[in-house]
C-alpha cells in the first residue's frame, strides 16, 4: 500500500505536522527517504531480523518515521508509552528483544539509562527531538 501510494502520489502531501507554530509538510517520496534513511541507520546500529525498535514518545514524524523504518529493516515496531515507569519500559523492552529505544526527550532518555544493563538485546538509545546530555555515564 505505501508503494503503491509513492508510485501514484509521491509529490502529494503524506504528512502534515506543526513546528514552532508554522505547518510543515512531507510528501510521500520524502516520506520513504526518510523511513529508509532510519531503516539503514537501525541495521547498522544492530537491529536484528525479527527483533524490536521501541519508540518510547509522543507522537511525531520522527515517531512514524522510525515505526515505517523498523519494518523496512525486518524488525518489530514496538511503542512505549511516555507515562510507562522505567520498570514498565525494561519489561516491555526485554519482552520484545528490543535491540534500539527510539527516546523523545532526555527525561525519557534518563529511564532507559537505569535500566540498559538489564536489557541483554539493547544495542543503541537514540534521542530525536532534544540534544544528547552533553556528557553521559558508560
Amino acid at each position: 500500500m505505501f508503494y503503491e501510494a509513492l508510485d501514484k502520489y509521491g509529490d502529494l502531501i503524506a504528512l502534515g505536522f506543526k513546528r514552532q507554530d508554522k505547518w510543515e509538510h512531507i510528501s510521500y517520496s520524502q516520506y520513504y527517504l526518510l523511513a529508509r534513511r532510519a531503516a539503514k541507520g537501525f541495521l547498522k546500529l544492530g537491529l536484528k531480523q525479527a527483533h524490536s525498535v521501541a519508540i518510547l514518545g509522543f507522537n511525531s514524524p520522527e515517531w512514524f518515521f522510525s515505526a515505517v523504518g523498523t519494518v523496512f529493516a525486518g524488525g518489530i515496531v514496538t511503542g512505549i508509552y511516555t507515562t510507562s515507569s522505567p520498570e514498565a519500559c525494561q519489561y516491555i523492552a526485554y519482552d520484545c528483544c528490543a535491540n534500539v529505544i527510539m527516546v523523545d526527550t532526555q527525561k525519557q532518555l534518563e529511564k532507559i539509562l537505569k535500566i540498559w544493563k538489564q536489557l541483554p538485546h539493547l544495542k543503541a538509545v537514540v534521542i530525536y527531538k532534544e540534544p544528547p546530555p552533553n556528557k553521559m555515564a558508560n
